[in-house]
């Protein structure tokens, strides 16, 4: 005979269940806690495997650590290269520095300095950003994370009186767009010119053929041009190597005079 203070089958199934779910839920807590402890000692590249949307199954970092691996180095990648830079010849090491079109690129380095508490409080919220200048591109695994990315942004930005422009400023979340005069195509994981840049470069490139005795100014320009496409052109550096050396020898013989 039962005894009637001892619980029915279906008591023992609902406490086992939320005894299983109070135990999934301190593991997942656990598991939290050990990736911020673990974040600090992470590349920074790779810190974003420390944020909440991994998920966490029998390890620490999910089931597909690989494909993760790969992901954010494929985007990193494309956001490294979607920022132009040049390297300066004086430093010893030839440490990246942005480098601005305008002659204003002093101004650009205030601005961007400016900026570095409002990137590094989104950075603190999971948010994935990369400015230059007054530009910024926001990337996410998913739509909605995205979309959120994108309202806490103009969120923050607009508390601070800066203007996120509405019409030049692509609110919406996509998987391919135009940053700074390239394609970034997160589905095809390239990086391309933009037909006016491609364009803008044919030109040049034609013109200076046809000047026949050029100024070594308009060498250095059109040079100047052609390595603006490097991250959007995977062979480009091996292409202007042969007109470099030539313009280094005109100025060598001009006294470094390039109106000549």
């Amino acid at each position: 005979m039962r005894n009637a203070a001892s619980p029915d089958a279906d008591q023992l199934i609902t406490m086992n269940t939320d005894a299983l779910a109070l135990l999934g839920h301190t593991m997942c807590e656990l598991s939290m806690h050990r990736r911020d402890a673990i974040r600090p000692n992470l590349n920074k590249d790779y810190s974003s495997l420390c944020d909440s949307h991994v998920p966490v199954t029998t390890y620490l970092f999910g089931d597909n650590l690989e494909t993760q691996l790969n992901d954010i180095g494929a985007s990193n990648k494309i956001s490294k290269a979607a920022v132009p830079q040049t390297f300066d010849k004086a430093r010893p090491y030839g440490h990246p520095h942005f480098h601005s079109t305008n002659n204003s690129s002093s101004q650009g380095k205030k601005f961007t300095k400016l900026l570095k508490p409002v990137y590094s409080s989104l950075r603190k919220k999971g948010h994935i950003s990369s400015p230059y200048i007054d530009d910024s591109i926001l990337m996410c695994d998913n739509f909605n994370e995205c979309a959120l990315n994108v309202v806490d942004t103009v969120k923050v930005l607009d508390n601070l009186n800066f203007v996120t422009h509405p019409e030049k400023s692509m609110l919406l979340p996509r998987r391919v767009i135009v940053f700074p005069g390239f394609i970034l195509n997160s589905i095809t994981m390239t990086v391309s010119l933009t037909p006016e840049k491609a364009d803008k470069l044919k030109l040049a490139v034609t013109r200076l053929l046809s000047s026949g005795m050029p100024l070594i100014r308009e060498v250095a320009q059109v040079i100047r041009l052609i390595i603006s496409t490097f991250p959007g052109v995977m062979y480009g550096p091996l292409y202007f190597r042969v007109t470099e050396g030539e313009k280094a020898q005109a100025l060598k013989q001009t006294k470094g005079n390039y109106d000549t």
